[in-house]
């Protein structure tokens, strides 16, 4: 039986939830082709278009790992390291951990629609903020073992993404989702 995955997401809030709190202490669209390793090389765009793009690519590669690394109980062979680093990549891999320890899995893929709200610095950007309202109503949860499992629904929510180059290689470093419904 297939079910809706809001709490594929919740799992995440609730991961995003903890590892801010430990940090902190201070129309629709496709999903579009699968992302790319970013290329380093793209003569005909500026510096700084070129790194909207590699931002924006590392967003929505961390989305599609995501929904790659849920479809199998097993942690290994994802992509998350490939597209973030620090706060987001410890949420999604506990994400993956409490749907494996409940023996959920993962089906389809949520549809994202990432814009870019800042980049700092503006002229050569090392740093980039991104505005989303991530859809995850065909992003579902099923148990592995193919019994019956009630999930909360899936829906359009407000994500805003923090996304860096690190080592020449940009990743989403930090992201805070809204709850469903949070944005149209």
């Amino acid at each position: 039986m297939e079910n809706r995955s809001g709490s594929v997401i919740a799992a995440v809030i609730a991961a995003v939830a903890i590892a801010v709190s430990a940090a902190c202490t201070p129309g629709k669209t496709s999903p579009g082709p699968k992302p790319t390793a970013p290329s380093l090389t793209a003569p005909s765009l500026s510096g700084q278009a070129l790194s909207e793009q590699q931002a924006l690519q590392a967003y929505r590669g961390m989305w599609h790992a995501y929904a790659m690394a849920g479809q199998s109980t097993s942690s290994q062979n994802s992509d998350l390291d490939r597209y973030t680093d620090a706060d987001a990549l410890a949420a999604l891999k506990a994400g993956l951990a409490t749907n494996r320890s409940q023996g959920l899995i993962s089906q389809g893929e949520p549809v994202t629609n990432p814009v870019v709200v800042q980049l700092d610095p503006p002229g050569a950007p090392t740093s980039v903020e991104i505005r989303d309202c991530l859809d995850t109503t065909n992003f579902l949860r099923t148990k592995a073992d193919g019994s019956s499992f009630t999930d909360t629904p899936g829906g359009r929510r407000q994500v805003t993404a923090t996304v860096k180059k690190l080592a020449d290689q940009w990743k989403v470093t930090k992201f805070i989702p809204g709850e469903v419904g949070s944005c149209a």
